[in-house]
């Protein structure tokens, strides 16, 4: 069954990166320029997106405690309640990324919150994201058990690939009360 909090977490992140996606494609249609979210493809550019989908809801904190995005307890605002870690995942075999994802894992693991999260974002051909995502699970967790995921995903175009697909990703790598409530 999936987290409700996580759930809401992707569904927030996803369609503010779907909505920068459309601002983007509209903004360069008017001068002819193809492309939209892609056009940027830049980790800490996406990261401070998804900071701005979840203030409304949520005190986080972007590149906080040297993790990507802290999420605070509302009753103790030096409490962390929640980390993400964060990952560009592009590169046209999937492998360059690898090392850095596992290092992240296993920050992840070793954190004080007692939730915690990997975030990916990717894109791809539309309709391989599932094909992807085996890949890049087959490889990410190799021998443990696999978190249950949640993504969000919504076809872009870029320059280089007029019928593309962004996707997020998230699984949770520390399930604590925050995680573990359905």
């Amino acid at each position: 069954m999936a987290n409700d909090f996580l759930k809401d977490f992707t569904i927030r992140a996803g369609a503010a990166l779907e909505a920068e996606d459309r601002l983007i494609i509209g903004s360069g249609h008017i001068r002819g320029e193809v492309g939209g979210i892609l056009r940027l493809n830049n980790e800490r550019y996406y990261q401070f997106i998804l900071w701005k989908a979840v203030l409304s809801s949520w005190n986080a904190k972007v590149e906080e405690q040297s993790h990507d995005l802290v999420i605070f307890d509302p009753s103790n605002s030096d409490k962390a309640l929640a980390i993400f870690e964060m990952k560009k995942w592009m590169s046209p075999n999937g492998l360059p990324e690898l090392p850095g994802i596992l290092h992240d894992i296993k920050r992840l693991n070793a954190c004080d919150a007692p939730n915690a999260a990997l975030i990916i974002f990717s894109a791809n051909n539309r309709g391989e994201m599932d094909k992807q995502l085996e890949w890049f699970e087959e490889h990410v967790f190799a021998g443990i058990p696999k978190p249950q995921r949640e993504t969000y995903c919504f076809p872009t175009v870029s320059p280089h690939t007029p019928a593309a697909e962004f996707w997020i990703a998230v699984w949770p790598i520390k399930s604590g009360p925050l995680f573990s409530r359905q």
